[in-house]
């Protein structure tokens, strides 16, 4: 099944495991999902409730209670955008479509955007990549900025870390990425990469799936 479309977490896949990419294609059903997971994803959709003042913020996420009441007016929570290979936007399910994300919430102040995307658990080096992609793609989708600002924001443990990037860095971040994207696209076998990580990998042969690890 050859690629023809990606995301930051399709492409995180495939750096770890091409084989687990590739079977997470193959088997496009309904899968088991890791606790962690579950946890980060019941506390994306608290926050983006809680922007839309459908619910209150739940326990866990008291210590960001001030910041998200403040942005509440502002701020565009779960932006999906899809782009084509010429980084220019295009519909969610559009055929042609090169890339698409969901950003977890976007404020523009002052003409600057600031991409907020939350984290449970730990910082990985990864997600400089993802802070990367965003930029690029909002300034695709949305501008063009002069300066646009992406922040991982770490719910557990109560930390940020920021990227601030200007105009003349996005040609070379674009290059970048679309030369990372070509390689995947070229991976024509997705042999396994085995691993620490295969401990957490729902395909491994110990758990019933097809991977030979």
């Amino acid at each position: 099944m050859p690629l023809t479309n990606w995301s930051y977490s399709r492409y995180g896949t495939w750096k770890k495991c091409p084989a687990q990419l590739k079977f997470s294609m193959e088997h496009t059903g309904e899968r088991e999902q890791h606790p962690a997971a579950a946890r980060g994803q019941s506390m994306h959709k608290n926050i983006e409730d809680y922007l839309l003042g459908k619910v209150e913020l739940m326990l866990e996420l008291a210590y960001y209670h001030e910041f998200l009441t403040a942005i509440r007016d502002e701020a565009v929570p779960e932006l999906p955008l899809a782009l084509d290979s010429t980084w220019n936007p295009v519909d969610w399910d559009d055929p042609d479509r090169w890339w698409r994300g969901v950003l977890d919430c976007v404020i523009e102040l002052d003409g600057v955007p600031y991409i907020y995307d939350w984290k449970t658990g730990q910082e990985y080096g990864d997600h400089r990549d993802q802070r990367e992609i965003y930029a690029a793609a909002y300034d695709s989708a949305s501008g063009p900025f002069e300066d646009i600002v992406v922040i991982h924001c770490y719910l557990d443990k109560k930390q940020n870390t920021v990227s601030q990037y200007k105009a003349e860095d996005l040609p070379a971040i674009r290059k970048k990425w679309e030369a990372n994207i070509q390689e995947m696209f070229n991976d024509e076998h997705m042999v396994p990469n085995p691993g620490f990580h295969c401990r957490f990998c729902q395909f491994r042969r110990d758990n019933g799936g097809p991977c030979q690890f």
